[in-house]
C-alpha cells in the first residue's frame, strides 16, 4: 500500500514536471525544474524508487534530454551517487 502511494506521488510529479518542460514552461529554466525535482526526491524512498524505476526501465520515457540531464544532476546531488543507465 505505501510503495503504490509513493509511486502515485512521485510518478505524478515527474509527470507533470515533464509535461511543462516539454510545453515550455516556466521558459524551461533548469532552477525551476531542479527545485521541483528536488522536492520531489527529497527523501530516501524517493531517491530509491527513482533509482529502481529507472534501472528496470524497458522503454524510454518522454522525457527530454534536458530535462533527464536535470533529474540525473539532482539525483546526484541528493544521493551522491550516479543515476543507473535505463536498459532499454
Amino acid at each position: 500500500m505505501r510503495k503504490e502511494r509513493l509511486e502515485t506521488y512521485i510518478g505524478g510529479h515527474m509527470f507533470i514536471l515533464i509535461t511543462e518542460y516539454t510545453l515550455g514552461r516556466m521558459d524551461r529554466n533548469p532552477n525551476y525544474f531542479r527545485t521541483n525535482i528536488s522536492e520531489v526526491l527529497n527523501n530516501k524512498a524517493s531517491l530509491d524508487w527513482i533509482k529502481s524505476y529507472r534501472s528496470n526501465a524497458k522503454e524510454k520515457s518522454g522525457a527530454n534530454p534536458v530535462f533527464t540531464k536535470i533529474l540525473e544532476e539532482v539525483y546526484e546531488e541528493l544521493s551522491g551517487e550516479k543515476l543507473p543507465e535505463a536498459k532499454y
